[in-house]
Parts: C-alpha cells; sequence; structure tokens
C-alpha cells in the first residue's frame, strides 16, 4: 500500500552500530523537489554526503561528497540552489559550490533546523556538547536576511537544550515544502 518501502544504497543498514563504530551513513533530512527526492547523510566523521534519487522511483541518481561535517537539513530553493546545515562548523552553505553563505560568529556551536518565509532565514544554533548534555544547553535562533545572507538578530533561548529544527507556524514555510505547520499548537502549549 506503499505505507513505507525500504530503500538500501549499500551493504550497512543501519547509521552505526555502536558508539564507537559509526560504519553507515545518518540519514536525517530530506526535500522533493520536482521529481528528485534530496537526503543529507550525515556521516559521522567520514564527510556528509547530499544524494539525490528520482522520485517516486528511488533510484540513485547522484551520491555527492560536500565539504560539510555532520551536516542537517537540506532546502532546495525554487532555483534549484541547494543549502545545507554545515552542522559541525557552525554554518550554512551551498551544497554544489561548498560556498559558505553563512557562518555564526560564536565558536563551539552546531547548525541545525532551517525555516523561511522567502524573506528571512532563521537558523537553529546549540552549543556543542555530550548527547547527556544535549537537554539543558543554551541554543540560539539568527534571523538572516535571504537576499544578502546578513545576521539581523538573534534569539537567545537559554537552558532550552538543543534545537533539532526549525518550522514557521502561520505561514509557508520554504525550507518545508511551503507547507503552513499543521500541528496540534493547543496541545503543545499546554504540555
Amino acid at each position: 500500500d506503499w505505507f513505507y518501502r525500504h530503500y538500501w544504497m549499500d551493504e550497512v543498514r543501519w547509521d552505526r552500530k555502536g558508539r564507537q563504530n559509526p560504519c553507515g551513513r545518518h540519514l536525517n533530512s530530506l526535500f522533493l523537489h520536482r521529481d528528485q527526492l534530496h537526503v543529507i547523510a550525515h556521516n559521522y566523521d567520514r564527510g556528509s554526503e547530499l544524494i539525490r534519487f528520482f522520485w517516486p522511483e528511488m533510484d540513485v541518481i547522484r551520491i555527492q561528497k560536500t565539504s560539510a561535517q555532520m551536516a542537517h537539513n537540506i532546502w532546495v530553493t525554487d532555483d534549484g540552489q541547494r543549502i545545507i546545515c554545515d552542522s559541525m562548523r557552525g554554518a550554512v552553505i551551498d551544497a554544489d559550490s561548498n560556498d559558505v553563505l553563512w557562518q555564526c560568529d560564536l565558536p563551539s556551536v552546531v547548525t541545525r533546523g532551517l525555516a523561511s518565509d522567502g524573506r528571512y532565514v532563521f537558523i537553529g544554533q546549540s552549543a556543542i556538547g555530550s548527547r547527556e548534555q544535549r537537554t539543558s544547553r543554551e541554543s540560539r535562533v539568527w534571523v538572516v536576511e535571504l537576499a544578502s545572507w546578513k545576521t539581523l538578530d538573534s534569539i537567545s533561548l537559554p537552558n532550552s537544550g538543543n534545537i533539532h529544527d526549525l518550522r514557521l507556524i502561520d505561514q509557508p514555510d520554504h525550507c518545508h515544502h511551503r507547507h503552513v505547520y499543521q500541528g496540534d499548537l493547543q496541545a503543545r502549549m499546554a504540555a
């Protein structure tokens, strides 16, 4: 019934087999653009990849190395630019040219989470720490002008824990297929 399907790109069937054996691809973000599915492979310390598939056939078009370290988020713009978070360098880059579009000016941070209304880009940033520290570290959301990639502002989120993704909730989000968030905000606010 197409509820789910399994596709394998190689013989490794999981992203890691224990903390000391990160042998596979860590797939963490995807974006459907026209007839192609773009997937980010985090790949731990082996360098990140952008994998493109024909959709819905899931035939691999290309596995492309990027300069990103432990990348997250893939946003394919209307004109086909592929934008990803170069997470361990605290940056956002063009996945094809590897040009840095935006760089966080704080040390020891991870960028993860992109949202955009078409005028501004909102970038999630968390402090680097162990898995055990991820629930209480300080995070921040950066407000960046899309046309220039210049930082306009930031919002500090003390003791909020790591940001995993960002979403606009009241308007189409370009980084999420221009969808308006459909979650139950009332229930989330009450929790």
